[in-house]
């Protein structure tokens, strides 16, 4: 995929986890839950966002 987007298009997955639904259901980060790994895909998608509004 980065072969035809380019890497500044393309995101890391997000695997659907019960650990997603966890965090949304008790209002709480999958840091606050212990799975902070869980949330580098969306660490990288704020880090681009921010990129591109500076």
């Amino acid at each position: 995929m980065k072969e035809l987007a380019g890497e500044k298009y393309v995101l890391p997955s997000v695997r659907e986890s019960e650990q997603f639904k966890k965090a949304i259901n008790q209002q709480k980060t999958l840091d606050e839950l212990g799975y902070a790994d869980l949330a580098y895909p969306f660490d990288v998608l704020v880090e681009k966002l921010a990129k591109t509004i500076e």
